[in-house]
Order: structure tokens, then C-alpha cells, then sequence
């Protein structure tokens, strides 16, 4: 965890004991971005989820979901990519 929050392990427990809390972790800003598009894309396959259970599988899903499948591959790619190069963290 000290890593992640780029500090001291030294630091991370004295932050702990003083204000009650671990320090932040510290996400490049392309993570951030990509969390919350990531998000919307779980909101939305949780509905159509909802719909297939329901029955209703609506006409050219099965397309749309590989298509969904690929994305997801390539934005895990671009994010490990990133991550590894990453100074801003």
C-alpha cells in the first residue's frame, strides 16, 4: 500500500495513526477516466442482463456484446500499458 500511495511505509502508519485514515491512493489520470467509462459500461451490461433474465433478448445483442468483449480488451491493454509506464502516480 505505501507504494500505491507513494509514500514511506513509515508515513503511511503515522497518517493512519493521526488522522484516522490511510493516505489516498494515487491513480494516473487516465485510470480515473477510464473508471468511470467503465462504470457506465457495467451500468449498462448490468441492464441488458436484467433483460436477458427477464426473457427479452433483444434482436442483434449477441453482436453488441462481443463488440463490448473486444472493447473491454483493449482498455484493460491501454491501461496495463499505461500503468507500466506511468510517472504519475
Amino acid at each position: 500500500m505505501a507504494d500505491q500511495t507513494g509514500c514511506t511505509p513509515g508515513d503511511l502508519i503515522r497518517t493512519k495513526l493521526f488522522n484516522g485514515r490511510f493516505s489516498r491512493v494515487k491513480m494516473a489520470r487516465v485510470d480515473l477516466a477510464s473508471y468511470a467509462e467503465l462504470k457506465k459500461i457495467g451500468v449498462n451490461i448490468n441492464q441488458l442482463a436484467k433483460h436477458a433474465n427477464g426473457g427479452k433478448f433483444p434482436y442483434g445483442i449477441r453482436d453488441l456484446l462481443i463488440d463490448l468483449k473486444r472493447q473491454e480488451h483493449q482498455i484493460i491493454n491501454l491501461l496495463l500499458t499505461h500503468d507500466s509506464q506511468s510517472e504519475d502516480r
